[in-house]
């Protein structure tokens, strides 16, 4: 009798057990399972602009419990569509401490617009920040639009008549991408810069500069200026956590619209616990913005396939560290290549 109340017991509090566990799941709203489950954003418009504003996105959702992922064309299945816009203008100074009939020159300024759709074209939310660069309002906007898509994700929620909507955008016939390596892999279909690991496909991560700072200033004014003053940019390590063994790799670019004159392979200089490279230089007779021409490295681009670009350094790098760096669109990538073990 004891036996048969205690498996009475043991079948109720199992059952019981099951059903509030289908309670609880019953009560996760639509957006707190996107939240979990993430979702796929695809970015147009302003293609200077859009592969910075999505490296930030990138960040900014790495601190949320939104994990955003981004799809390369419009056919493939996405959950929000964000078209980008930014400009630049002049405005007059306006600062108080100006005294009436002084000068006031112009001040320039950069801004930013983004839109974001849903699949079937209706507006979600509208973003618009502004910054003293293109750079400074593209990073406004991107960290702006990373908060909305968590506030709005029970919006963005796929409902049945969107995801048959997705799916039969998702099954339109798409032309392959060509194969990059012999193992016949091809890269992912995620927008970024990829390097093909012996252990897969690995998507390097955007180097942000630790410090900046100028030096020689001391010499320069004892000596008038002739010894010039140099900008310095350091980053953070002695290392970078993507080392290299070929010395002369190859790196694929996904989604982004580049030039031949955007890509530049740069030495750093390393030290005990960062690595630092000259920026820029200036002396009475010349200011360059840009990093020095012995510090560079001739690449080759070409492309292999509708929006994949391969970039390899036309000859072989030594060891040491690195910055991958696309000038026009702000973005740098750093990496290295260890002393091959004899």
């Amino acid at each position: 009798m004891l036996n048969r109340c205690l498996l009475v017991a043991v079948v109720f509090a199992v059952a019981s057990a099951a059903l509030q566990s289908r309670i609880q799941a019953q009560d996760v709203s639509p957006g707190e399972r996107l939240q979990k489950r993430g979702i796929r954003v695809l970015v147009e418009g302003d293609e200077s602009t859009i592969p910075l504003a999505i490296e930030e996105m990138r960040r900014s959702s790495r601190a949320s419990d939104l994990r955003i992922t981004f799809v390369s064309k419009s056919t493939d299945a996405y959950n929000a569509r964000i078209i980008l816009t930014f400009g630049t203008g002049k405005t007059w100074d306006n600062d108080p401490n100006i005294r009436p009939g002084d000068i006031r020159f112009p001040v320039p300024f950069a801004f930013g617009t983004a839109v974001a759709l849903t699949p079937d074209g209706k507006t979600v939310f509208t973003v618009a920040q502004s910054g003293n660069t293109a750079q400074s309002a593209s990073v406004a906007v991107a960290r702006e639009i990373a908060r909305n898509l968590r506030a709005y994700a029970g919006v963005l929620t796929v409902s049945e008549n969107t995801t048959d909507y997705l799916e039969h955008r998702s099954q339109k016939p798409v032309a392959p991408s060509q194969s990059m390596s012999s193992t016949g892999d091809s890269i992912p279909g995620e927008p970024g810069i990829y390097y093909k690991a012996p252990d897969g496909w690995v998507r390097l991560e955007q180097a942000l500069p630790s410090a900046a700072e100028a030096r020689g200033v001391a010499t320069a004014l004892l000596t008038a200026g002739v010894s010039g003053v140099r900008m310095i940019q350091a980053y953070s390590g002695a290392a970078s956590h993507l080392q290299i063994r070929e010395q002369r790799p190859t790196f694929y670019v996904r989604g982004f619209a580049l030039s031949d004159q955007d890509v530049r392979i740069v030495r750093l200089e390393k030290k005990k616990d960062h690595r630092e490279i000259v920026a820029a230089s200036i002396t009475p007779l010349n200011v360059k913005d840009g990093y020095r021409e012995r510090d560079s490295n001739e690449v080759v681009v070409s492309r292999t396939s509708g929006d994949v670009v391969a970039i390899t350094p036309r000859t072989e790098l030594k060891p040491g560290e690195y910055l991958l760096s696309f000038g026009r669109l702000e973005l740098r990538y750093d990496f290295g290549i260890p002393i091959a073990k004899k």
